[in-house]
């Protein structure tokens, strides 16, 4: 017998060993659909902005991608494949060519902080951890005093005044505590785009509350008419054109059925016209019961 000199046991233990360390003991993402990316990633953005949450898979085959999140108020299905599954219209599912299955969440919103998962349908399911961390605008319109400083998800889109009341709304701008506090007291209002000249018009005025983190301007507007309404927007200088989704709120100054709720009116609301629509039925049957 001849005996060659060549282990054939060392030669595969050394293409073990070398394989073993670019793919790892498993092998997976060979074998089976695996993530291009790196997991258990963190995701920092403000309240208002747009965020497009990445999943990159190679190897799909006959598997599927969904998106699923965790947050306070619990678990939801977010998409599967390139159906959206969610009620919420802000979120989509946005599949890129070749290979990301993309979610796209616009306005987002304090309530979307959460854990989001992209899972691939294999056994077990392969998963992919993003966490979305939400933080305070640095320029937001408030809330209604009688509501609390933080903004409703829904208060930033329409308010409503009756003629005669007085139209206050409040902006809050964030700061950094060692950039100079001069630039941030500097706050404008304008209307539609057009900057609120708070010298030909003594109805109009503007306060500045300075507090830790933040200063808080005021813009009070009294005896409101029709041609107040518009959308109001706060702004620094110093910041340029940088857009902020929540340093804008649309008001409308209605006389009609429209209930309004911020304000003192010196004008009928809806319930005065009720009670006054009543009084008259009342005293049209009185009248005809009496003839």
């Amino acid at each position: 017998m001849v005996s060659t000199g060549i282990s054939l046991v060392g030669t595969q233990n050394t293409e073990s060993t070398w394989l073993d360390n670019v793919l790892g003991k498993s092998k997976i993402g060979i074998f089976s659909p695996d993530f291009e990316e790196a997991n258990n990633t963190e995701i920092h953005l403000r309240n208002g902005e747009n965020v497009v949450l990445d999943c990159k898979v190679y190897m799909l085959k006959d598997k599927t991608v969904s998106w699923h999140r965790r947050t306070a108020q619990g678990g939801e299905l977010l998409t599967i494949g390139e159906s959206t599954y969610t009620g919420d219209p802000r979120i989509s599912g946005v599949p890129t060519y070749p290979n990301n299955w993309r979610l796209n969440i616009t306005d987002v919103r304090h309530s979307d902080e959460g854990l989001y998962l992209c899972e691939i349908s294999t056994h077990p399911p392969t998963v992919l951890h993003k966490k979305l961390i939400v933080k305070d605008a640095i320029i937001e319109v408030l809330g209604d005093k009688s509501h609390g400083d933080t903004m409703n998800p829904e208060d930033h889109k329409d308010r409503f005044y009756n003629p005669g009341s007085n139209i206050q709304l409040r902006c809050a701008i964030r700061r950094e505590l060692k950039t100079p506090l001069s630039i941030y007291t500097d706050i404008q209002w304008s209307k539609d785009k057009e900057l609120i000249d708070l010298h030909n018009r003594q109805s109009v005025s503007v306060g500045t509350q300075v507090e830790a983190e933040r200063i808080v301007s005021t813009l009070v507007v009294k005896n409101a008419m029709i041609s107040d309404t518009g959308v109001y927007t706060c702004s620094l200088p110093h910041l340029g054109n940088t857009s902020f989704p929540r340093a804008s709120v649309p008001v409308h100054v209605i006389q009609g059925d429209h209930l309004a709720v911020y304000g003192s009116s010196q004008f009928y609301t809806c319930n005065n016209r009720i009670l006054v629509t009543v009084l008259i039925c009342l005293l049209l049957c009185t009248k005809s019961v009496l003839v």
